[in-house]
């Protein structure tokens, strides 16, 4: 049995990707995306200088959201992999 891989994404970019519906783990999977994609991304969402505003915006998102914030440097990459879910 071939053993997955994954790079399973923490913090704010877990969170988001919960919010909009994104599996991860789900998605590498089935080869949709890269772990170094995933790897890419989060280092991406670290570097962000709006952390805190995102914090504070997806705190006050219960169940869902329907895009990222408008700053944030996952969007476009986030928004083609909740196509596939």
């Amino acid at each position: 049995m071939k053993k997955i891989v994954a790079n399973i994404p923490h913090g704010l970019l877990a969170k988001l990707g919960r919010l909009l519906g994104v599996n991860f783990f789900q998605l590498q999977k089935e080869g949709r995306v890269s772990p170094d994609t995933i790897a890419r991304m989060q280092s991406h969402c670290e570097a962000c200088s709006d952390s805190e505003t995102c914090a504070h915006q997806l705190n006050r998102s219960r169940d869902r959201v329907e895009q990222p914030p408008g700053f944030c440097p996952n969007t476009r990459l986030l928004m083609a992999l909740k196509e596939f879910d």
